[in-house]
């Protein structure tokens, strides 16, 4: 008997929205747990606990507008109170478990306080329980509230720490402070989000055309002059046209690129006044927000168009699909280097942080590299899903496998590499370039496979996102290929290093 046939339709529907979402975060949390691999564990494992769970609060009522059928749930002959306390009810079992997982194996080897990793444990499950429902029903749009979802407990601990250093000065009292402030904060905005969510449902309507997402107030709309009855026809270039509009996609990474600006000044004055860890700590919070910045932005330009259905008519524009897809990908790759790199490596250098990471001490082309593969990557995911929200889950598992292909590549093929240029250098003794043009020869050879990795996901996604057809074969060919390509990467690589080694041991 299948689980259709055992729950009832109304409950078995919102199980069928959340299960996929679920059982994608416990596979990025038990994992790296099962392998024993706390190099993952933390990078993978805590940040996708933390979207995971704002995620499935965000689902449990943006699903309907993803799919569109919002209007049958609101037509169903059901009091509106028993349609969200099923929406919740579903949502509070797999949220709990989530929470027993992430207690029980990602928190627990943790370093740090008892009381600190319980706080880190239940504010999410909160937070995404009753805030989430309520920002994706204000804004409209699941994304939205996922990402103000998971900002929210960032901006309790920075404001915590503000007024504590403020009334009591760094020390124990103000960390009694900061903990009591996130705990009665966070349920301060539950207990707001909860009553919200009820008001806002009981009034939820249906609403289509320009209404549907969060946009500028009136006010700040240019307005047409008084009596003109209609505007001017002008002719406009298709390419700028095509610009803004992928720019328009991109209002939610525009928003977490201000947002990240405006608490820079509170960042320096703490790291300067209370303590200079806390300029690690921005260091670690940038580079999490290079990385999932990068993935948000290439997940939401191809699964947008399909969550508003505008794909179908933007292929019909007269205009080649392959020149529409460049100038996506074009705005994808520039929008990622710019808020992902430029901006906080500008941020870096006007203004010296005590503790903060050094903009010289990496190289800029490698980081540009990654942060470009990363938003390709989840451009080529958003071509195969039907939202961006579901494009930055299923991101997460595939950055996981990436990461963890990565080390086991690295670490099974380099002994082997080692034994092979044991043999070569020993043929090839007594000659060899210099260390600095060999290890430019290497790193150009790098960039060039990450160049061609990332042409080879582009191409991939421009066949996906040009069909509305998501065949399951082309799917698995294609990562047949792309698998086959990193192997063939990961090895080469291996044996250049490994050759390196050899030749300069020190």
């Amino acid at each position: 008997m299948s689980l259709a046939g055992v729950l009832p339709s109304s409950l078995f529907k919102e199980v069928r929205a959340l299960a996929l979402p679920s059982l994608t975060c416990l596979a990025c949390m038990l994992v790296p747990v099962a392998l024993d691999a706390p190099w993952v564990l933390g990078g993978i494992s805590i940040p996708a606990y933390f979207l995971g769970t704002a995620a499935l609060g965000a689902l449990s009522i943006g699903h309907e507008y993803s799919a569109r059928t919002l209007s049958l749930l609101l037509s169903l002959p059901a009091r509106r109170e028993r349609l969200l306390a099923v929406k919740l009810g579903v949502l509070a079992a797999a949220l709990l478990l989530l929470w027993f997982v992430a207690r029980s194996f990602v928190f627990a080897i943790a370093h740090a306080p008892r009381a600190e990793q319980q706080m880190a444990a239940l504010v999410p499950v909160l937070c995404g329980l009753f805030v989430a429902p309520w920002l994706t029903m204000a804004c409209r749009n699941p994304i939205a509230g996922t990402v103000f979802t998971v900002a929210l407990p960032g901006i309790l601990l920075v404001a915590g720490e503000l007024i504590g250093i403020a009334k009591y000065g760094p020390g124990p009292e103000m960390s009694a402070f900061r903990m009591a402030f996130v705990w009665f904060g966070t349920l301060g905005f539950c207990a707001t989000g909860g009553v919200m969510s009820w008001w806002l449902f009981k009034r939820l309507e249906v609403i289509d055309g320009p209404g549907q997402h969060v946009g500028l107030p009136q006010w700040v709309r240019p307005q047409s002059p008084a009596g003109a009855s209609a505007q001017s026809l002008t002719t406009r270039n298709p390419v700028w046209l095509l610009v803004r509009k992928e720019l328009r996609i991109q209002q939610l990474p525009l928003v977490l690129a201000a947002l990240y600006v405006l608490e820079w000044p509170a960042v320096i004055w703490l790291a300067s006044t209370s303590n200079w860890t806390y300029g690690y700590v921005f260091s670690s919070l940038t580079i999490l927000h290079t990385g999932l910045l990068s993935i948000l932005i290439g997940t939401a330009a191809s699964a947008s168009e399909r969550e508003m259905g505008t794909l179908e008519w933007q292929v019909l524009l007269p205009m080649r699909a392959a020149k529409q897809w460049a100038i996506k990908a074009s705005v994808v790759l520039v929008l990622t280097v710019l808020l992902g790199l430029v901006l906080p490596i500008s941020l870096l250098k006007v203004t010296s942080v005590p503790g903060a990471l050094d903009p010289v001490s990496f190289p800029l082309t490698t980081a540009v590299a990654g942060v470009m593969l990363l938003a390709t990557g989840g451009l080529y995911v958003s071509s195969l899903c039907r939202s961006p929200l579901w494009a930055l889950l299923m991101a997460l598992p595939v950055v996981l496998g990436s990461t963890i292909f990565l080390r086991l590549a690295f670490g099974s093929v380099r002994p082997a590499a080692v034994i092979a240029a044991n043999q070569f250098v020993g043929m090839t003794a007594g000659g060899g370039l210099g260390r600095n043009t060999e290890a430019q020869i290497m790193n150009a050879i790098t960039l060039a496979m990450i160049g061609g990795l990332i042409a080879i996901l582009l191409r991939f996604g421009f066949v996906n996102h040009r069909s509305t057809d998501r065949v399951a074969s082309r799917v698995w060919k294609q990562a047949i290929v792309v698998a086959a390509f990193a192997m063939v990467t990961v090895i080469a690589v291996s044996i250049m290093v490994a050759i390196r080694l050899i030749q300069y041991p020190f």
